[in-house]
């Protein structure tokens, strides 16, 4: 019994294994999972968000604000939470419409 046992619980636990793994790679993706990320406005440095307003993230990227003009109030925080493909800025407790604009030379 106890050889048994000894031949068949590396199998056994192996098994346990595969089937653990299978689930983790079995999980269906999420379409309408949004990509966002944290960066920091560059230029220009006194940001009032207006319509038209262009700005500069510390990757490189240049951006626009789309849309109606927003009332954002400028604080010492410059840190924004940009979401590309819902087309939103975050700044503060405020969410503002942007769009890719062509690179400005600051």
């Amino acid at each position: 019994m106890k050889c048994l046992v000894n031949r068949l619980l590396p199998k056994f636990l192996l098994l346990i294994v595969l089937l653990l793994s299978a689930e983790v790679y079995a999980q269906k993706s999420d379409a309408n999972q949004v990509i966002c990320y944290l960066s920091q406005l560059k230029n220009p440095y006194a940001f009032l968000g207006m319509s038209g307003d262009s700005f500069e993230l510390a990757d490189g990227s240049s951006w626009r604000v789309a849309g109606t003009a927003h009332s954002y109030t400028p604080n010492s925080s410059s840190s924004v939470l940009i979401c590309p493909d819902i087309k939103k800025m975050f700044i503060s407790s405020t969410a503002i419409s942007i769009e890719k604009a062509a690179k400005k030379p600051w």
